[in-house]
């Protein structure tokens, strides 16, 4: 496969073992042979590095995250370290579809688009599709308020433009997850575009880091708050 624009798939690892070796095998077909795998490790105490290593591929590039626990601050340092013009994020335990990379570059042909986003197919433990998808209406590509009122990214299925990255960070302290504020941000300085298409199979299991638990509805107002009043304070800055 030969790509105009070279690829940085960011994943952020944390006692992958189980599933990492059939994730990494769903991806590395799709790339060139100049894209990369930026491998932030949140300091596992299992076989995920020995797996990452036994592929013996000078794409997978490995990075241990001292920027702090958790993973925000995990893929912080995967996205930092990435080196091309476009960044996939990536989850550990999920599987990609074989034609996810070259759906999703083509949308990057819009020169407009900053980020694009895709659906997903829940599956299980054993990547049986639970025949459900994450997004169960088309996302709206415009509306910021919409995504205040429920946040409509999955961080595993968006790539963005890597020029984004000064505006993305630093990523503001106490919300959830990245991908809240990575759509903001492409939501008000860019422009999305939505596939309504299950490009990658979302797996669901007890010990993942991914599953969305549902939380206080003052725990989630305070979510919205600070990301709208960070998002404020950046546009004044600049």
């Amino acid at each position: 496969m030969i790509h105009k624009n070279s690829i940085s798939v960011c994943l952020a690892s944390y006692n992958g073992e189980k599933f990492i070796k059939e994730q990494i095998e769903s991806i590395l077909p799709q790339l060139d042979k100049d894209d990369e795998i930026v491998v932030s490790d949140d300091h596992s105490t299992d076989m995920t590095i020995s797996i990452l290593k036994s592929f013996n591929d000078s794409r997978i590039k490995i990075f241990v995250n001292n920027l702090g626990k958790g993973v925000i601050k995990n893929f912080e340092n995967a996205i930092l370290n990435a080196s091309h013009d476009l960044v996939f994020l990536c989850d550990q335990d999920d599987i990609w579809r074989q034609d996810k990379v070259f759906i999703m570059l083509k949308q990057f042909e819009d020169k407009d688009v900053t980020l694009v986003l895709s659906n997903a197919l829940y599956c299980d433990e054993n990547g049986k599709s639970l025949n459900s998808q994450f997004f169960d209406k088309p996302v709206p590509e415009k509306s910021q308020i919409k995504h205040f009122i429920k946040p409509l990214f999955l961080g595993c299925a968006i790539a963005f433009k890597k020029n984004s990255v000064p505006k993305v960070f630093p990523i503001p302290e106490n919300i959830p997850m990245h991908d809240w504020w990575i759509g903001a941000l492409h939501m008000y300085y860019g422009k999305v575009k939505f596939i309504n298409e299950d490009l990658i199979y979302y797996r669901r299991h007890d010990s993942n880091v991914t599953s969305r638990k549902k939380s206080k509805l003052s725990r989630i107002i305070r979510w919205r708050i600070i990301i709208f009043v960070e998002l404020l304070r950046r546009t004044l800055k600049n």
